[in-house]
């Protein structure tokens, strides 16, 4: 018999639940980036990944409820995994740009912070100073935020080191914890489409036997019929031919009485 094991039930269910937990933790994640702004964080990662962030894990989110009904449903179930394989593709494309997005600007950190530097406003530049205690980037001298912990004289005495390397440090070490975290969730999303193809695979199966053994009774009940047309056949020709018998010999039998009637009548009027 084909049909959805419970092992294979239990694997799908434990995916769709990991795809689930991930979701909601990317929507708390983005959610709480976009609540609490963080000057330094802003540096690395503007609102518009976080913003992708959070649509993965609401469409994760929803997607993992279409799977549990999936899981428990007979009826359509094998449209409704399609579309949930078709959602866990079109998530798994995103995270999946989304991390080679956030890794490629880890090649080319060096060159895009120098000209970001410069673009940065003092308040964001006096995060990075007083966090790190340090002036400028490339030296004291480059494009430094005045304030109490970089002030003129430590300036142009050059008596802080420069940012540079503490700002790349800081960029290389959350970006990295970024594309780990998406390619992560690339994993989770093969591991559930895995499962769901899995389980879209049994659906088909057992929908073919259902199919074929639903022929085989069919064929079966048609030759039966068949078998009964055959051997009632010869009881109807039998049939017919007493009917037709009775036909025949029934006339002549009412026709013997009234012939002795009628020879006996002229017999008796001759003889009169």
């Amino acid at each position: 018999m084909v049909g959805v094991t419970p092992g294979l039930r239990k694997i799908y269910l434990l995916s769709v639940t990991l795809f689930m937990l991930a979701g909601w933790t990317a929507l708390g994640v983005g959610a709480y980036f976009i609540s609490t702004p963080f000057m330094r964080r802003e540096a690395v990662l503007t609102h518009t990944p976080i913003w992708v962030a959070i649509g993965i894990g609401i469409s994760m989110s929803v997607s993992s409820i279409i799977g549990f009904i999936v899981a428990f449903s007979r009826h359509k179930a094998r449209t409704k995994i399609a579309f949930f394989i078709a959602l866990i593709s079109v998530i798994l494309v995103i995270t999946l740009c989304l991390g080679a997005y956030v890794w490629f600007q880890t090649l080319n950190v060096r060159t895009l912070y120098e000209d970001r530097w410069k673009e940065w406003t003092d308040t964001l530049k006096e995060a990075f100073q007083s966090n790190d205690n340090c002036c400028g980037y490339k030296s004291t001298l480059d494009s430094p935020a005045f304030s109490d912990t970089c002030t003129k004289e430590i300036v142009y005495n050059g008596l802080l080191s420069p940012c540079e390397d503490k700002i790349l440090q800081y960029v290389n070490t959350y970006l990295r914890n970024i594309y780990t975290t998406l390619f992560l969730y690339t994993a989770v999303d093969v591991l559930t489409m895995l499962a769901a193809l899995m389980l879209d695979q049994t659906l088909k199966d057992q929908f073919r036997y259902e199919k074929s053994v639903a022929k085989m009774i069919n064929l079966h009940n048609i030759s039966m019929s068949q078998d009964q047309q055959q051997i009632s056949e010869p009881q109807m020709q039998m049939q017919m031919r007493r009917q037709n018998h009775i036909s025949v010999t029934a006339p002549r039998r009412s026709l013997l009485p009234n012939a002795s009637i009628h020879n006996y009548s002229v017999i008796h009027g001759q003889h009169q």
